[in-house]
């Protein structure tokens, strides 16, 4: 469905090239032939759209991840669930920030893994797959790539705290 999604905005997308802008040079094939442009536009957008439909389909539901519940996904918690779960059994919280930032202060208790390291996934595959992971950095935006890096590898309990470690001090 988001194949089909992606092919018919990327041929609107051709067909709005070829009929408002064209080509400056007026040499371009895409802009001679309406159906070149729309089946080429169709074409480039399958390839390249569905990831962005995707991810804004996730925004869309503020962040809880895909409404289709065969795929699996992360979740955004806010401070206070943050400071609730993280004592609970079974939860590791993980700082995926640079050792300089986590040199500067840390959850007590947390696990660094360099998101930016280069052997951040196979550090990441060593862990538990059946606990539960609170996952942070400064700003929440390195954690959710660290979340979503999780879930691909069968993770099933991963949360991103929204606010980052600014939210947490």
């Amino acid at each position: 469905m988001t194949t089909l999604f992606s092919a018919l905005i990327g041929a609107g997308a051709g067909y709005a090239y070829y009929h408002y802008i064209g080509c400056i040079s007026g040499t371009c094939p895409i802009q001679t032939n309406p159906w070149l442009a729309t089946i080429f536009g169709g074409v480039i957008a399958m390839l390249i759209l569905p990831d962005g439909y995707n991810w804004l389909r996730k925004t869309w539901d503020g962040g809880r991840g895909t409404s289709d519940a065969s795929q699996a996904s992360y979740s955004n918690i806010t401070r206070d669930e943050f400071f609730a779960q993280k004592d609970q059994p079974n939860t590791v919280v993980l700082d995926v920030r640079t050792k300089m930032e986590w040199n500067r202060g840390h959850v007590a208790g947390a696990t660094l893994i360099d998101i930016n390291s280069g052997a951040f996934e196979a550090e990441v595959a060593k862990l538990d797959k059946s606990k539960t992971y609170l996952v942070y950095c400064r700003s929440g935006n390195r954690s959710s790539v660290a979340a979503n890096i999780m879930i691909k590898q069968g993770f099933t309990d991963v949360k991103n705290v929204r606010t980052g470690q600014s939210g947490l001090f």
